[in-house]
Parts: structure tokens; C-alpha cells; sequence
């Protein structure tokens, strides 16, 4: 009988290969779609301006965190300048985005599994 491999944890290095496959699932998908439906002008265009958008984020971030003396990230900072039910939807948000992230990741490395193990029955034909 097959062994099973439902006993064993995943070090460290398993966590960060699948964070690093969640990034790059999402960046691939991402620039194939923006290709697609824009050209190769659409990434262009839109990488300078998520850039200034994430810098303006990260100061904005800074700055709350100076005047804010707690450290629960975005949740502190909703809480603090738009009260608990807006921190209730920005954490539901975040445990939302995690968790699509994560199954995104798992189904598209399966997906490459399966396309990986048919490209091999095809060659030995």
C-alpha cells in the first residue's frame, strides 16, 4: 500500500515558495490580461501609476502609524479614524483577500501539475 503523506508539516521554505507562487500567479494573470485587452501601452501606462498610488499608501500608512500608538495594522487605523464597522469590513477584507490569494495559488499549481503530467503522456506517444 501507498504511503501517506497526510502526517507531514511544512517547513519554512514550503510557506515562502508558496507565497512567492501566490505573487507570481497574480502577476502573470494580471499582465496577460492587460496585454491582452490594451497592447503592450496598458502595462505602460498603469505600472506609474500604481506606483504613485502605493507610495501615496505607504506615506499615508507612516503617517497614521506615527499618531496611532497600537499595532494592528490596517484594522487600528480604520478603527481609529472611521470608527469599529469600518474596522469590522477592512479586517473581513483582509482574511477575504488571504484566503482567495491562497486559493488562487493552490488551483493554478494544480492546474500546471495536471497540464505538466498530459504534456508528458503526449510525448511518450
Amino acid at each position: 500500500m501507498a504511503e501517506s503523506n497526510v502526517g507531514k508539516k511544512l517547513s519554512a521554505v514550503h510557506v515562502w515558495a508558496l507565497g512567492v507562487g501566490i505573487v507570481l500567479v497574480g502577476e502573470f494573470m494580471g499582465w496577460n490580461y492587460a496585454v491582452k485587452l490594451g497592447g503592450s501601452m496598458a502595462p505602460l501606462i498603469g505600472v506609474p501609476l500604481v506606483i504613485i498610488m502605493y507610495y501615496f499608501v505607504v506615506k499615508m500608512t507612516n503617517e497614521m502609524a506615527l499618531v496611532i500608538p497600537e499595532s494592528g495594522g490596517q484594522y487600528s487605523m480604520s478603527k481609529f479614524l472611521m470608527g469599529p464597522l469600518a474596522a469590522f469590513n477592512v479586517a473581513l477584507m483582509m482574511v477575504l483577500e488571504y484566503t482567495m490569494l491562497e486559493a488562487v495559488g493552490e488551483d493554478t499549481t494544480e492546474a500546471a501539475a495536471k497540464l505538466a503530467k498530459w504534456r508528458a503522456v503526449e510525448k511518450d506517444f
